[in-house]
C-alpha cells in the first residue's frame, strides 16, 4: 500500500547503514590479518551515516513509487469496471431480445387458455396451466424491468401508507399472509410505479420462503423513512447477504435472481438504500430507507 511504501526510506537507510557497516568490517578485518594483528570486535566499526540529501532523495523516490502504484491500482480497477459494464450490456440487450420475442407466443397461449371450455375434468389442469404462465409473464416482466431501467419515470408526491396497504391487498388475494403496520399516512416525493415494483419484488421475495411475512412502515428520525419487510422463513447467511444484490443470484427455483437488485437500483435512485439483517420473526428482513 502507499502508506508502507512511504516507510520504505526509513527501511532503505537501515539496509545501507548495514550494507556500510559489513563493507568496512571487511575491509578492516582484512587489514588487521594482513598486518597479524587481532580482528576488531564488530561494536568497535561503524559506518557513515545517510546525509540529509541521501535521505530526502530516497523519500522522493518511495513517494514516486506509491503513486505509481496507487496509478496501476486505479487502471485495473477501471479495466475491471469497464469489462463488467460491456458483458453487463450485452447479457441486459440480449434478455430484452428474447423476453420481447417471449410475449408474444405466451400472450397466444393465455389466450388459448382463456377459451377452452371449463369443463371439471380441465378446470385442474387448466388452472396449473394458468399458473404456469402466469409465472413465465411474471419472470419475463422481470428481465424486460431490468433490461428497461426505471430512469424515465418522475417523482410525484405520493402516500407511501396508502401504496402500501394497496400491495398487501393484492399479496392477500394471491393467497398470502400478511401483517401491514403503517402511519394513517405519510407522503414522500417517489416514482410510484418504480417504488410499488421494488416493494413488490421483497414481498413476493418473502413469500416465496416463509409462510407469514410483516410489511412495517416507520420513522426512524425526521428525514429517513424505513419500510421493513419481515419473514418467518429460513433467512438468509450473513457472508451471502450482499452477494444476492447481484445480477442473477438466485437462491429459489424459478427465480430470476434480478428482483433484489432492481429493488435496490430502485431504492437508491430515490436516494436510499436496502439492507438485510435478521428478522424478529426469525427469517429475513430487508430494509428499504428512504429521505423524507
Amino acid at each position: 500500500s502507499p502508506v508502507s511504501i512511504r516507510a520504505m526510506p526509513v527501511m532503505l537507510a537501515r539496509k545501507r547503514v548495514m550494507r556500510s557497516t559489513s563493507w568496512a568490517m571487511l575491509a578492516k578485518r582484512s587489514a588487521r590479518v594482513g598486518s597479524g594483528s587481532p580482528a576488531p570486535d564488530r561494536a568497535s566499526v561503524s559506518a557513515a551515516p545517510l546525509t540529509e540529501p541521501q535521505v530526502q532523495a530516497l523519500g522522493a523516490l518511495a513517494d514516486q513509487a506509491a503513486m505509481a502504484i496507487e496509478r496501476l491500482h486505479l487502471a485495473a480497477s477501471a479495466a475491471e469496471a469497464r469489462a463488467q459494464e460491456r458483458t453487463q450490456r450485452l447479457r441486459t440487450a440480449l434478455l430484452s431480445s428474447i423476453s420481447h420475442d417471449l410475449r408474444t407466443p405466451l400472450t397466444r397461449l393465455r389466450l388459448a387458455l382463456a377459451m377452452l371450455p371449463a369443463e371439471s375434468a380441465l378446470r385442474q389442469d387448466i388452472a396449473e396451466m394458468t399458473t404456469d404462465v402466469e409465472e413465465m409473464d411474471r419472470m419475463i416482466g422481470g428481465y424486460l424491468a431490468f433490461a428497461r431501467g426505471e430512469g424515465t419515470e418522475q417523482a410525484q408526491p405520493t402516500d407511501l401508507a396508502a401504496m402500501l396497504e394497496d400491495i398487501a391487498a393484492g399479496a392477500r388475494r394471491a393467497g398470502a399472509a400478511i401483517t401491514l403496520i403503517t402511519p394513517p399516512s405519510l407522503t414522500l416525493p417517489l416514482r410510484s410505479d418504480a417504488m410499488r415494483r421494488a416493494i413488490t419484488n421483497l414481498i413476493d421475495n418473502a413469500r416465496r420462503h416463509a409462510r407469514h411475512v410483516t410489511v412495517t412502515l416507520s420513522t426512524p428520525s425526521s428525514r429517513i423513512a424505513a419500510i421493513a419487510v419481515d419473514d418467518d422463513g429460513p433467512g438468509i447467511p450473513p457472508e451471502r447477504r450482499e452477494s444476492v444484490f447481484r445480477p442473477f443470484e438466485t437462491g429459489a427455483a424459478g427465480g430470476t435472481g434480478l428482483g433484489l437488485t432492481i429493488a435496490r437500483d430502485i431504492a437508491r435512485a430515490h436516494g436510499g438504500d436496502i439492507s438485510l439483517d435478521t428478522s424478529p420473526q426469525g427469517g429475513l428482513r430487508a430494509r428499504i430507507s428512504l429521505p423524507i
